[in-house]
């Protein structure tokens, strides 16, 4: 796993130019998948990268020691962004294809179109991106 390093198999400060890592908002608040956890936010919005980590296992927080493990001169820069918008054909969670084609039947069927959402959803502050714009400050950022 790339997770596991040694030092055999770290990146060369000669090979690698500038590392952008790409977690996510669960960095801000925790677990939302775990039972009973679906209405919990330990950091109110707007999330700001200086927030402390929250007292649960979160893999975004390995991901971030394993990067800042390596040559101090090696730099990077790390993009927490939450709902990523974009066509995909290789993304089953693509929010942004099922809400078309949700729109277009009900345009289809002449029935109101209805958030298909979660109550809490409907109801919290929530911030998206569009996939081409993340790329873009990826770039911008190395």
């Amino acid at each position: 796993s790339p997770l596991f390093t040694t030092e055999r198999n770290r990146p060369s400060i000669d090979k690698v130019l500038y590392i952008t890592l790409q977690t996510g908002t669960i960095y801000y608040i925790g677990p939302i998948h775990t039972e009973g956890n679906e209405a919990r936010l330990d950091h109110e919005p707007p999330f700001r990268e200086e927030m402390e980590r929250l007292p649960y296992p979160n893999f975004y927080y390995a991901l971030e020691d394993v990067v800042r493990s390596y040559d101090p001169r090696l730099t990077y820069s790390i993009h927490r962004p939450s709902i990523i918008f974009g066509a995909s054909t290789r993304s089953t969670y693509n929010f942004l294809l099922t809400a078309a084609v949700y729109a277009e039947i009900c345009k289809y069927r002449n029935v109101p179109f209805r958030y298909p959402g979660s109550r809490y959803t409907w109801e919290h502050f929530c911030d998206m991106t569009d996939a081409r714009v993340l790329a873009e400050q990826h770039v911008w950022a190395a």
